[in-house]
Parts: C-alpha cells; sequence; structure tokens
C-alpha cells in the first residue's frame, strides 16, 4: 500500500513538472523570428528562430530585451506586457494582418518602454486598430518608427484607428516618425484620455492620409494631452485634417501640409492648435474655431476660416 501511494506521488510530481518550468520567466536579451522559425523552447538564436512574435515575447525575450525579423513574412498578432523592442531593420516585410481586434496591443503593469520599428500592419478591413496602447500600468514611452498601418475598422467598431491612445492612468509619451497611417474607416490616430492619464506625443516625418473622418483626433475632459507634429502632412479624405476637443489641450503643427480634406484644422471644446510654417489648403473649410483657439503665426498659408484666428503670442 505504501509503495502504491509513493508512485502515485512520484507520478503527481513527474505530472506537475512541465507546468513549473513553462512558467519559468523569459531569460533572454534577443531572440529572431522568422517565417521558416518555429515556436519551441529553445527558439531564438539566429540559426534557430521562433516563429511569431508573441511567443519570442512571452517566452523568450526577458523584458527591457528586442525581438529581430530575419526575413519577411506574417508574424502574428501581439500583446505586449512589458518593455521590448520589436525591429525590422534589414529591408525584410514584417507583417501583422489579424483577423480580428488590434494588431498590437500594450497592455503593461508597469512603466514600458516599447520600440516598434520597420513594421506593417494591414487590418484588411476586418480587423479593429492597428496599435492600442492602453495601460493599464504607470505610463511609458511608446516609439513607432518606419512603420506602415492601414486599413483598419469595421463599421461595428467604436472610434477605430491605425493608433489608439486610451489610457486611464500613468504618464505617456508617444512618438512617430517616418510612418504612414492611411486608409483607416475613422482614425489615422486617436488619443483619448481619462482618469489621470496624460499624453504628450512628438509626431515627425509621416504621413496620415485617406483615413475616413479625422487623420489626428485629441479628446479629452482636462488638460491632459499635447501634441507636436512636424515635417509631416495630413490629407485625401472627406473628413477633418487636425481636430483637436478637449480643454486646453495643445495640437501644434510645424512644418507641416494640411491638404484635401473637407476641413482642415478644427478646435472644439475649448481645445488649442497652434500652426506654424504650415500650409492649410486646398480644404472645403480650412480652419473651423467653433470652440477654442487657433493661434496663428505670420508664416502659414492658411485660406478659408470659419470662426477667427489668434496671432501667436512671441516666443
Amino acid at each position: 500500500m505504501f509503495a502504491f501511494a509513493l508512485r502515485i506521488a512520484i507520478c503527481g510530481f513527474l505530472l506537475a513538472a512541465p507546468a513549473a518550468s513553462a512558467l519559468a520567466a523569459p531569460t533572454q536579451l534577443r531572440a529572431w523570428v522568422s517565417g521558416l522559425g518555429a515556436d519551441a523552447s529553445n527558439c531564438g538564436a539566429v540559426t534557430t528562430p521562433c516563429r511569431t512574435f508573441q511567443y519570442a515575447h512571452d517566452a523568450i525575450v526577458a523584458a527591457g530585451g528586442s525581438i529581430f525579423v530575419k526575413d519577411s513574412a506574417g508574424y502574428g498578432p501581439i500583446t505586449i506586457s512589458k518593455s521590448i523592442s520589436i525591429l525590422n531593420g534589414d529591408g525584410a516585410l514584417a507583417m501583422i494582418q489579424p483577423t480580428a481586434g488590434a494588431a498590437i496591443t500594450i497592455s503593461a503593469p508597469t512603466l514600458v518602454t516599447v520600440m516598434l520599428k520597420g513594421l506593417t500592419l494591414d487590418g484588411a478591413g476586418v480587423a479593429s486598430n492597428g496599435i492600442v496602447i492602453e495601460g493599464p500600468g504607470a505610463g511609458g514611452q511608446v516609439e513607432i518608427v518606419n512603420c506602415t498601418i492601414r486599413n483598419f475598422g469595421t463599421a461595428q467598431d467604436l472610434n477605430p484607428a491605425g493608433v489608439a491612445v486610451i489610457p486611464g492612468v500613468g504618464d505617456w509619451r508617444l512618438g512617430v516618425e517616418g510612418s504612414t497611417i492611411s486608409q483607416n474607416i475613422y482614425a489615422g490616430i486617436y488619443i483619448l484620455t481619462t482618469g489621470t492619464a496624460t499624453v504628450k506625443g512628438d509626431i515627425s516625418a509621416s504621413t496620415l492620409s485617406q483615413n475616413g473622418a479625422v487623420q489626428i483626433y485629441i479628446l479629452s475632459a482636462s488638460p491632459t494631452i499635447s501634441i507636436d507634429i512636424r515635417d509631416s502632412t495630413l490629407s485625401g479624405s472627406a473628413g477633418i485634417g487636425a481636430l483637436a476637443q478637449c480643454p486646453s489641450c495643445v495640437l501644434s503643427l510645424h512644418r507641416t501640409l494640411v491638404t484635401a480634406l473637407g476641413t482642415g484644422v478644427a478646435v472644439q471644446g475649448n481645445g488649442i492648435i497652434l500652426l506654424d510654417q504650415t500650409a492649410v489648403r486646398e480644404t472645403a473649410n480650412d480652419v473651423l474655431v467653433q470652440m477654442g483657439t487657433v493661434y496663428t503665426q505670420q508664416n502659414n498659408s492658411i485660406g478659408s476660416v470659419t470662426g477667427a484666428l489668434t496671432p501667436a503670442p512671441l516666443q
């Protein structure tokens, strides 16, 4: 009887052991993914790459590490819960094409730093969002560099966007550089803060084009958003180029072209827009001031104005 009980105990230990090892924390600082790779516990080296971003994130790469793209392939959607970089710098096509939901969700319990470089996200008209930044932790920094984000949103989605920044807590910093965000059904970039969250952002050398309702939209009930757009283009839809709708939130456009839209820039809800060396032209309504302030330097090219512009204070 004792021997039989001992055998049961031993078997129980042997059955439990793999589950314990599966919970081991990732330890590597870098891993490669490939269309010819395989998701396995020993993957990640350049000679034995993993297959998907999610497996490399969950099982291989430690917080603060990097995932490198080895060759062209689809690498599947990913939920990011820690500091990490996903890097494609060698001309490969690193595609994420989800069939529903978001291509990339950043939902971390602690302060994070995330770098996304050289990725192509395509919603194919069936997935809701390209990149969703939702917290719920202490905030962090997200850099989107040389990425293409397109075709997200369906008629059933609420405010779908190429990039949706919707935190309820934490201080967030968004950087978008050298990227194209286009043909999303509602917004190119949609920023909504609730609770105690704040968002500061820098968008540079990027194109937001042919997004259905608005190219960039900042929305809040409190003055918690400040975004600078530089050397970029907002264009190509019947909607709005830049919309600020939050009390004392600031959306600044520097050396930016806003064209071929229903409305170029619009301010509501006591928001603030600053135009500097910016051209707003060839839209049905270039500048719309409803409730808020549009400050303008004397170096802009602006067509029609509904409402009144305010001379920018001297720096």
